[in-house]
């Protein structure tokens, strides 16, 4: 299924709307390209709810809800929550869940830059995989402070590499080789040019310019087996931030280099490669 999806993501040209972060073309395919191993979501779930001192009349507010692979599981915990989405497919799909669960959540398609809501009514709102989507990432973070309660807090979760810059990387990103190859086919096609994505330290630093505390949580180490194969299948998606800035044919002609060097480097595209994961999220209080 994976499969004949990317070739509809990659050949349909509907991959241009990736530049305005939207999710639209990917949300039938977006939960199998990003998992979990058995078991960790209850882990890292249950550590984000005692993390922000959750008691039963909490509100939660998830920017970006997407398919609700975080916010599902807070809802059946039994607390309130509402989410956010530019992509009414992504809302769809989370609202499928939710009807297959009997349970029920606010939902609502609006700009994480330009909320909807009153002043302090929230007192956690979560940003998972997010932030470094947005144009101005700044403007998100000043907004989540003006809907947060004065004891609320933001969790934060990139799930990315801490800097763009592939020599400071290593183990604690979870990287293989393939990818790592990958990310140096990016740097040499952009020479000087930066991404046009966020990394988790500029983040972190504008936050710290905030004024915010935060505080630095890790849970969960699990191992994932994954090949250059499934790498490759994957990528194919565009389903991720690091060649969102890509133009189609550009993004073609480097994925097979990449190919190619997979090649040239592993006896078998079936070798079976391991990227080392765990969890890391920050919880952010805002100083008033």
């Amino acid at each position: 299924m994976l499969r004949g999806l990317v070739r509809e993501a990659i050949l349909s040209g509907r991959c241009a709307s990736l530049m305005s972060k939207n999710f639209d073309p990917h949300a039938r395919i977006y939960d199998a390209t990003r998992t979990f191993s058995p078991g960790s979501q209850k882990v890292i779930v249950d550590s984000i709810v005692r993390s922000v001192c959750a008691t039963r009349g909490s509100r939660f507010l998830e920017l970006g809800v997407g398919t609700g692979r975080f916010a599902l599981p807070i809802v059946r915990r039994g607390y309130r929550l509402t989410g956010i989405d530019i992509s009414e497919n992504m809302l769809r799909n989370f609202r499928g869940k939710l009807r297959h669960s009997g349970l029920a959540a606010r939902l609502l398609k609006a700009d994480a830059g330009s909320l909807p809501f009153a002043d302090g009514v929230f007192d956690v709102v979560m940003a998972m995989l997010v932030l470094h989507w947005m144009p101005d990432f700044r403007k998100t973070l000043s907004e989540t402070r003006r809907v947060l309660r004065g004891d609320g807090c933001l969790v934060f979760y990139n799930g990315r590499p801490r800097s763009a810059n592939i020599n400071e990387l290593n183990d604690e990103d979870g990287l293989t080789e393939v990818d790592i190859a990958w990310q140096r086919i990016l740097n040499a096609y952009r020479g000087d040019r930066p991404a046009e994505v966020a990394s988790e330290t500029d983040i972190l630093e504008a936050l710290h310019q905030m004024g915010a505390k935060i505080e630095t949580k890790e849970v969960g180490k699990w191992v994932r087996k994954i090949t250059p194969r499934e790498t490759i299948a994957r990528l194919k998606t565009r389903s991720f931030s690091e060649d969102r800035d890509l133009p189609r044919d550009d993004f073609i002609r480097l994925v097979s280099q990449l190919e190619k060097w997979c090649r040239e480097r592993f006896e078998s595209m079936e070798v079976v490669l391991h990227r080392r994961r765990k969890f890391r999220y920050h919880v952010i209080r805002f100083a008033r």
